[in-house]
């Protein structure tokens, strides 16, 4: 079943170094700056106190680096759970890494709730009857592999606000991805195996991760009954279909030649989702 009928092969992007591709896979948007207040307080005494969290301290070591080498606009007072308390923001740079921090005021000192590596692509706009969620995307770099993008929910339960991780899918840095998504995701499952890849097409030689053992654009090998969903579609130069897919990585299946897991850059990995892609003959449509 396909659901394009003409090639999109020229809207797709298989450059490992095309952000454009994935920031409008990603359907960006600016609400994160809706929340930003025009406060009376001062800027420089809350980045101070920030720099007293040891999640900040933390990052500062890691970069080698002061909250001096921070840039004032790059903290932002918000009121993220619509309490009428001024809390903080940053989203910047510290070193050459982007971060995201969110920290909470509380009594008179700032609580860390959010401190994450990343850019924050999407978000809510603000809205007095609904809090701050968000979502951050990490592009993986200096000597790293997996990038990935965090959806984070606020939840106000008797008046205290805290964050759960909604959903977090992975990416291998230089996966490949579309321009262009399908009007809707279309549930799937794996009929015999499948083989989940970078691109849209079978490379068994290329080099991709750390292990020099490792060739090929193959992220791993699915077993039969695998789920996941379709959010694109594009054809080969051989006229073969290709999906842009997540897998769910449901509990109990097992993936073979996992290089998510493999590269030992988060634990248990596959409790995560991935992003690739996989030919149209590995799978069923779920519908």
């Amino acid at each position: 079943m396909h659901f394009l009928k003409t090639s999109l092969l020229a809207l797709f992007c298989w450059s490992a170094l095309c952000v454009h591709a994935q920031f409008n896979f990603l359907k960006c948007d600016s609400n994160i700056g809706t929340w930003y207040l025009q406060s009376k307080h001062d800027i420089s005494t809350a980045i101070t106190a920030a720099g007293n969290t040891p999640e900040l301290q933390a990052a500062l070591l890691q970069q080698n680096t002061d909250i001096s080498t921070l840039r004032p606009e790059d903290f932002h007072f918000i009121d993220f759970d619509n309490n009428g308390i001024e809390d903080l923001l940053f989203t910047g740079k510290i070193g050459n890494i982007p971060y995201v921090f969110l920290f909470h005021l509380h009594h008179r000192q700032y609580q860390t709730l959010i401190s994450t590596r990343g850019v924050i692509y999407q978000a809510n706009a603000a809205d007095m009857q609904r809090p701050l969620n968000f979502s951050v995307w990490y592009t993986a770099c200096c000597g790293y592999y997996i990038c990935y993008n965090t959806q984070y929910a606020c939840i106000v339960n008797n008046d205290i606000a805290y964050y759960n991780t909604a959903s977090q899918t992975l990416a291998f840095k230089g996966t490949s991805f579309p321009n262009v998504t399908l009007p809707r995701i279309i549930p799937f499952y794996v009929t015999e195996t499948a083989t989940l890849r970078t691109a849209p097409f079978v490379n068994e030689e290329r080099r991709i991760g750390s292990n020099a053992d490792w060739r090929g654009n193959g992220l791993g090998l699915y077993p039969p009954r695998a789920t996941g969903v379709i959010y694109a579609e594009t054809i080969d130069e051989k006229g073969t279909y290709w999906y842009f897919v997540r897998m769910n990585n449901d509990k109990g299946i097992t993936i073979h030649n996992d290089r998510f897991a493999g590269e030992n850059e988060m634990e248990d990995a596959n409790q995560n989702y991935y992003y690739g892609w996989l030919r149209y003959d590995e799978i069923t449509i779920a519908e």
